[in-house]
C-alpha cells in the first residue's frame, strides 16, 4: 500500500513553500514526546510498521497502540497549532 505520512494525519492541504518549516516544526515537536510516545510515531510513520507489529514490540495489544497513536497525534496537532 501507500506509506503513511505524519504530516497528512496533522496538517491540512500541504503548501509546498511551508512544507520545510512544517516538518521542522514536527521534529522539533516529535523531539519533546515522552520516549515511547517518540518510538511509537518512530516505528509507524518512519519505519512503516503496522500497529499490529508495533504492538509486538511494546508488548501491548494492538488497540492499546491504536488508542496511544491517537492520542499521539491529538497532542501533536494541539502542539502544532499553537
Amino acid at each position: 500500500g501507500n506509506p503513511i505520512y505524519l504530516l497528512d494525519h496533522l496538517t491540512d492541504e500541504q503548501e509546498p513553500e511551508t512544507a520545510w518549516a512544517d516538518n521542522l516544526a514536527l521534529r522539533t515537536v516529535i523531539a519533546e514526546l515522552a520516549p515511547r510516545e517518540q518510538l511509537i510515531i518512530k516505528m509507524r510513520y518512519f519505519q512503516g510498521k503496522t500497529q499490529t507489529e508495533i504492538a509486538q514490540c511494546l508488548n501491548v495489544s494492538q488497540v492499546q497502540v491504536s488508542r496511544l497513536e491517537k492520542r499521539i497525534l491529538q497532542k501533536l496537532r494541539v502542539t502544532l497549532s499553537g
